[in-house]
């Protein structure tokens, strides 16, 4: 099968999976009162399922700030940071291994001049790009679909999402923690 109907096939379904999840209102329990509930509880078990929900909206699409809300809620501002971090390490990672399965190397096979140079670009200096591309666009599910979709090894994938991300969650923990302290949720 040619490279473009197998991307068209993918997208499809990713597509599928994203409606058919909304519309059987599996992504109600993204919400910030119920993962907060969740994190009030047993804090290692509901750490662990964090993490889970973590993964799943993430492949889901579903906003990333919906996800980070709740920890800095509940948890001391470093607590939650390292909570966050290590959940968006593991989606970044279960994308990459969900989604590579399907279509590792797949982008390549496009015949698409100005997509060939970029990753071309990737495949040059793979750890740089996908630490910068972290720092800039975090867990993005289009880039982690895009660059699971690519020849990039999961070792430059790993390693460059577990250098790039610390910066943004840190950012993002400081942020809501302001947020927060300034509505008086804390």
């Amino acid at each position: 099968m040619k490279a473009n109907k197998k991307l068209i096939i993918l997208i499809l379904s990713i597509c599928a999976i994203i409606f058919l999840s909304k519309s059987l209102g599996l992504t109600d329990f993204a919400n910030t009162e119920k993962l907060t509930l969740l994190l009030q509880e047993n804090l290692l078990a509901s750490s662990f399922i964090f993490i889970l929900l973590f993964c799943i909206a993430n492949l889901l699409y579903i906003p990333g700030w919906i996800i980070i809300s709740a920890p800095i809620l509940v948890l001391p501002t470093f607590s939650a940071y390292i909570l966050i971090l290590i959940s968006a390490i593991c989606a970044c990672s279960t994308s990459f291994f969900l989604i590579g399965y399907f279509g590792r190397g797949l982008l390549n096979e496009l015949n698409n001049k100005y997509a060939n140079k970029a990753l071309q670009k990737l495949e040059q200096r793979p750890l740089m790009t996908v630490f910068i591309l972290r720092v800039l666009m975090q867990t993005n599910p289009a880039l982690n679909y895009t660059l699971s979709l690519s020849k990039v090894k999961f070792k430059d994938y790993f390693l460059g999402t577990v250098l790039g991300l610390p910066i943004p969650v840190a950012l993002y923990c400081i942020f809501y923690d302001f947020i927060a302290d300034f509505l008086g949720y804390s």
